[in-house]
């Protein structure tokens, strides 16, 4: 049973804009870029305020490409408020004096644990540049927080163990091993056009993301090994190693293409909401349904919005059919295992 629902934080999308060539994202396909609004921001930041929230998660596209993103983390951390900023890096050194005041936590996105595995999944040829961020964050600003990030796909999933390696040589706080939202290259619009995924060219790449039968026999193979990993790594957290046996399961579904209930209730939708770079508000990234962000409306708690909470209690074939293949919260709710 969900319980009430009490906004906390926010997921701002900054930009539909991104100087990387991810094989996985849909966002650098776009021929026509997006960004949020000064006029957006001010509408937004009194909602903010009102329901004091604790967190802001900053993301795109690449946010660092927005000029006035150090401006709204300024702001933002005047309330009181934590910024969390997921960042490619590529850009991250032009605005890091900026923004570094106002900068709590960064998620780094990574993928690869070479510069050829690197250059094969984002497009572009800057891993040894990436590989000195940690230190340079945490020279600027020493309450920063880093952690990285790997989406778990075809060209990196046999190397989680080097993954885990690398965090711990760079001195990382924390690593996240995600999946792709492969069902949502299929069905972009059931789950919600996330990061572009609306892109007609998104379903030729399926046979580039999806891991194959063979690698994931492999990971499941290695699982109890990268939990032991972590076991004897007090100062890495690695939450997600926990729900490895459900990353297997999604994969194995979408090679036979069954849509089995792996995760039909999710309480995101409940406690955050997302911001589009063209100033909607979205329950999740993943669920289709938004509304304008005005000055007179509480985004967080719109009519729109409070309707898609109402059908995802009540309606089950609702949550169901845009929540079943979603593994996004597992990192968080499940790491006690």
């Amino acid at each position: 049973m969900m319980k009430d629902c009490q906004i906390s934080s926010v997921s701002i999308i900054a930009n539909n804009m991104c100087n990387a060539r991810c094989l996985a994202c849909g966002y650098w396909r776009h021929t026509h870029n997006k960004f949020l609004s000064a006029s957006t921001f001010d509408k937004l930041l009194p909602f903010i305020k009102k329901n004091k929230l604790k967190n802001v998660t900053w993301s795109g596209g690449e946010p660092t490409l927005h000029k006035k993103l150090p401006d709204m983390m300024r702001r933002l951390s005047q309330l009181g408020i934590k910024n969390t900023l997921i960042t490619n890096g590529i850009t991250l050194n032009t605005v890091l004096a900026n923004i570094s005041p106002f900068l709590d936590h960064v998620i780094l996105s990574l993928d690869a644990v070479d510069a050829k595995m690197y250059k094969k999944i984002r497009g572009v040829d800057c891993f040894r540049n990436l590989m000195q961020l940690p230190q340079i964050i945490q020279k600027h600003s020493s309450q920063t927080t880093v952690s990285i990030c790997c989406l778990l796909q075809r060209h990196n999933i046999d190397f989680v163990m080097r993954f885990l390696n690398l965090a711990v040589k760079l001195k990382i706080n924390s690593v996240a091993f995600l999946v792709p939202d492969l069902f949502g290259y299929l069905s972009p619009r059931i789950h919600g056009c996330s990061f572009g995924r609306h892109n007609k060219h998104m379903r030729n790449v399926i046979g580039q993301v999806a891991p194959t039968k063979e690698q994931i026999d492999r990971f499941e193979k290695n699982i109890k090994k990268a939990q032991q990993f972590i076991k004897e790594h007090n100062g890495l957290e690695c939450p997600t190693v926990y729900v490895f046996d459900r990353y297997v399961e999604y994969f194995r579904n979408f090679i036979d293409r069954k849509i089995n209930g792996i995760n039909p209730r999710c309480p995101i939708p409940f406690n955050s909401v997302v911001i589009t770079e063209d100033g909607y508000v979205k329950s999740c990234f993943f669920i289709p349904g938004r509304e304008k962000i005005t000055q007179k409306i509480d985004p967080f708690y719109c009519s729109k919005i409070k309707k898609i909470r109402q059908r995802l209690r009540e309606d089950k074939d609702y949550s169901d059919k845009h929540c079943r293949q979603c593994l996004q919260t597992f990192r968080e709710y499940e790491s006690e295992e």
